[in-house]
């Protein structure tokens, strides 16, 4: 069932990614006035999903990181996070159990990530070019992994995938909420120690390839960014050639 599972995810992740990048190709001819970046604190929080928790939205822990948003058009974006978060789990959680001993971890992860957004309606503050005050979006990315001891030091690569929602509160004044889902390379991120013979890492003795029996983390964060670059203005560009003719 987990092999399904994985399999199907794989396939979610490849169509996401093909979607993005069509769009991302479409969204790129388009040209806005306003700004180009956005920088901003964000805080949330972060549960773990892999083989101690089953449950979305089990074991919540908080997480704080700051984001750059570059935003060449209304439709699409560049994002950067650097973000702090806490993971846990527990086998006492699962109606089954995957091993005859109670397990646990507890993990703090530091996570650096790269992702494409696109808004569905258009983000800005004013109508010019279809721009919404108000915009869902996607997103789709690749990053870094982070996690401490207690047992090993552990890095792995990251693939984010979520949505979110903007609102431009003012006019360099932006406010959002996103949902993301980071599937990892590693199933050591519930690294425990050794339970007589038994582990958290690989509990029934499986090595997936890519992302098939690995870890998963979720933030849940809410942000707010200020718009810190302004786009070169060619307003006056028609009425300069005008007057030449």
């Amino acid at each position: 069932m987990a092999c399904a599972q994985r399999h199907n995810m794989e396939g979610f992740v490849r169509v996401a990614l093909t979607i993005v990048m069509l769009f991302a190709c479409a969204c790129l001819k388009a040209q806005d006035e306003g700004y180009f970046l956005e920088v901003g604190p964000a805080t949330g929080t972060s549960f773990y999903l892999g083989d101690a928790n089953k449950s979305v939205l089990r074991d919540l822990h908080g997480s704080f990181g700051v984001l750059l948003r570059y935003n060449p058009n209304p439709h699409f974006s560049i994002k950067s996070n650097l973000s702090y978060a806490r993971i846990s789990g527990c086998t006492d959680n699962l109606e089954n159990g995957v091993t005859p001993v109670r397990m646990e971890f507890d993990r703090k992860l530091l996570d650096f990530g790269v992702q494409a957004e696109v808004s569905v309606l258009g983000y800005g503050l004013t109508k010019f070019n279809n721009c919404h005050r108000i915009s869902p979006y996607f997103l789709l990315g690749l990053g870094l992994t982070y996690a401490a001891k207690p047992l090993d030091n552990d890095f792995a690569l990251n693939l984010p995938v979520g949505l979110g929602i903007r609102f431009k509160v003012a006019r360099r004044v932006n406010l959002g909420l996103e949902w993301t889902f980071r599937f990892t390379t590693s199933d050591r991120l519930d690294v425990s120690e050794d339970y007589s013979g038994y582990t958290l890492e690989s509990p029934f003795l499986i090595k997936g390839k890519g992302l098939q029996n690995k870890d998963c983390y979720s933030i849940l964060t809410a942000y707010v960014t200020f718009d810190v670059l302004g786009k070169p203005c060619n307003c006056n560009t028609e009425e300069i050639k005008k007057k030449k003719k």
